[in-house]
């Protein structure tokens, strides 16, 4: 559901930004400028792979995981152009790997034996309120990427602690087994 309000905004800033380059241009194409001055004759071609808006990488923090899996699919989805303001096949991925992944950490929370509740629950919360740092200006979403960013990497943190335990306990009860036997 935040995703849904999220990407509503990111549209929306897509619609704003062309609105803004239409009055910048005074209705005449502006591609052709940044040719003119180049140095010498040859236009160089250096492209750079330019990092995604902040608005679009708050949308993609939310599920580091699902992000890491669509943006390796469709690396080109955050360009905004007059046809398409968001690329609905981006999405689709996004959301196919986002909601399994959300499921099976509510399925590892609701088994009980979690201590995952309160913090997931404090995430969710957060998260929704980082939907007003899409429409803060400035530096807002960049401080929502930062939070979500140190979330994952204490989730990835708190993941990697578990697995440990989870393999000592098999070792243990494999040692205990073949002692009996």
């Amino acid at each position: 559901m935040v995703d849904l309000v999220l990407l509503a905004a990111w549209v929306g800033y897509g619609t704003m930004l062309i609105r803004q380059e239409k009055v910048r241009s005074g209705g005449q194409s502006q591609p052709f400028q940044p040719v003119l001055f180049q140095d010498g004759d040859a236009v160089r071609w250096d492209p750079r792979p330019l990092p995604p808006p902040p608005r679009f990488a708050l949308l993609m923090a939310g599920t580091l995981p699902a992000a890491a899996v669509s943006m390796s699919v469709r690396p080109e989805a955050w360009y905004v152009t007059r046809r398409r303001l968001y690329d609905p096949v981006w999405l689709l991925i996004h959301e196919c790997v986002a909601i399994p992944f959300w499921f099976l950490i509510g399925f590892e929370i609701d088994g009980g034996d979690s201590r995952l509740r309160k913090p997931m629950l404090w995430y969710l919360v957060g998260r929704g309120g980082l939907v007003p740092l899409v429409l803060g200006p400035g530096a807002a979403p960049n401080f929502g990427i930062l939070l979500q960013f140190l979330f994952w990497i204490g989730f990835s943190i708190y993941g990697f602690g578990c697995l440990i335990q989870w393999i000592g306990r098999k070792l243990n009860a494999l040692r205990k087994w073949t002692v009996k036997v």
